[in-house]
């Protein structure tokens, strides 16, 4: 039995259909990529595995956002200055020391005029395991951040 020729639009189809499936995934991907809302959620992971006050060595890092904690004076009433430095401007910050398995509420900090540079002055509770809360707002969303501290 002789073979029958193929249909010349059926060697078009067979030849064009793999870069077909090749374009509509590349245009799918493209058109489905969707930017992150502006109220997302990202963790902070600190540099190190504790925050060591005594070392000034309490570092925060998020792909570019980068911050540093310090405990920086003990006043006479019995609180503590902490400051947190960031390289870029933040739109707020609110930091909680307390126990480990206490439920203490942020405390909002105060902005210099860059908003780069954050303070506030609050009591450290006298805790055996105090753990440091902290909670960032930017341009791109929230970040937030645990560590246990060492005074």
């Amino acid at each position: 039995m002789p073979k029958k020729p193929i249909n010349p639009q059926l060697k078009t189809a067979i030849f064009i259909a793999p870069f077909l499936l090749i374009g509509g995934y590349v245009a799918m991907d493209y058109f489905t990529k969707k930017d992150p809302p502006d109220n997302a959620l990202y963790q902070l992971h600190p540099v190190n595995e504790r925050c060591d006050f005594s070392n000034n060595s309490c570092r925060f890092s998020n792909n570019d956002v980068q911050l540093s904690v310090i405990l920086e004076e003990r006043l006479d009433n019995g609180s503590n200055t902490i400051r947190v430095t960031s390289e870029q401007a933040l739109k707020g910050v609110a930091i909680a020391i307390a126990d480990i398995d206490d439920e203490a509420s942020p405390v909002s900090m105060v902005a210099a005029d860059d908003k780069q540079h954050w303070h506030i002055s609050i009591q450290i509770p006298p805790t055996i395991f105090p753990y440091l809360r902290l909670v960032v707002s930017t341009h791109k969303g929230l970040y937030f951040a645990e560590a246990p501290v060492t005074m």
